[in-house]
């Protein structure tokens, strides 16, 4: 892995985890705040800072679907043994003359 890629996922972790932080402490200051009613500016936020915490905890899982997937992938793809075998000029053994 390049390092530039390794600098940009190790980016993206801390976003990310500065993000659930912040989310995190959203919902903690503001749990028992004064609702102003039905249209509560803060309610909505609070419901927002939820989804996002509750939508980061179904990564893992996601994550170990695709590893899943990608191993099956690659245990079942026999270098060679193809089912899509297109016909060349060179695998017909055609001689081009002129």
């Amino acid at each position: 892995m390049k390092l530039r890629n390794r600098i940009f996922s190790i980016i993206c972790i801390l976003v990310l985890l500065i993000c659930l932080i912040f989310s995190y402490e959203y919902v903690v200051s503001n749990a028992e705040h004064d609702c102003s009613g039905k249209d509560c500016s803060v309610c909505i936020q609070l419901e927002t800072a939820v989804h996002f915490i509750s939508s980061i905890k179904t990564i893992p899982v996601l994550s170990s679907i695709l590893i899943a997937l990608c191993v099956f992938t690659q245990a079942y793809a026999i270098p060679g043994k193809s089912i899509c075998i297109k016909n060349t000029l060179i695998s017909l053994k055609v001689e081009l003359l002129n």
